[in-house]
């Protein structure tokens, strides 16, 4: 994305959508949704960030390649799921069965400490599975991230910042109000459950 936005050469979108089809193929949706919900918040930045250059025939053109490209690729996979999807049980799914496995607040420990409820050795005793749980990314890293936050003086560094902390108040599902929001108002996202898996966003902007 970076490159078909800074280069402009149909090269790098055809790559760029290249990619997107291997995330889309790879087969556990939940995953793509949540990169292709970053990479649409990196995009709108870009774009507000730099609308003289950005907003013009040629963008269009470079997304049209991109998502051609990855249009092409998945069809032979998305067409026959979409016919399946609506025989599915989370074709329609409440509120309540998508913030199944919401992250604890207090499972926000675990990106300082490596063995929070010892989830690394055995008889882990925390919340339903260890591997949605075990965020750790140490003291050191995180005072890097706000150290870097603080010098950088530079906006994508903030939005960044930004992008963890709403990503980190999503995984928290039914003990806030982010996940409620996005499963009314954003499509495809009242699909879904186990809202902690939006950590592994949270953790990538850090």
């Amino acid at each position: 994305l970076f490159l078909t936005l800074e280069r402009g050469r149909v090269i790098f979108a055809a790559f760029f959508g290249l990619f997107l089809s291997f995330a889309f193929l790879a087969g556990h949706f939940q995953t793509f949704l949540y990169s292709l919900f970053l990479i649409g918040l990196i995009f709108i930045y870009k774009i507000i960030v730099r609308r003289r250059e950005l907003i013009n025939l040629k963008t269009l053109k470079l997304a049209g390649a991109a998502g051609g490209v990855f249009l092409l690729l998945v069809a032979v996979q998305f067409l026959p799921t979409w016919q399946l999807t609506g025989q599915s049980a989370r074709a329609k799914i409440s509120l309540e069965l998508s913030q199944t496995e919401s992250l604890a607040p207090q499972s926000l420990w675990a990106l300082l400490k490596p063995n929070y409820n010892n989830v690394a050795f055995g008889g882990y005793y925390g919340p339903w599975d260890r591997t949605q749980n075990y965020l750790f990314v140490g003291i050191v890293t995180l005072i890097l991230a706000g150290v870097g936050l603080f010098l950088a003086r530079q906006t994508f560094a903030y939005f960044l910042g930004g992008a963890a902390l709403l990503t980190a108040a999503y995984s928290l599902g039914r003990y806030f109000f982010v996940q409620p929001f996005f499963y009314k108002f954003t499509p495809l996202f009242n699909k879904i459950r186990a809202p902690s898996n939006m950590m592994l966003l949270a953790e990538f902007a850090i």
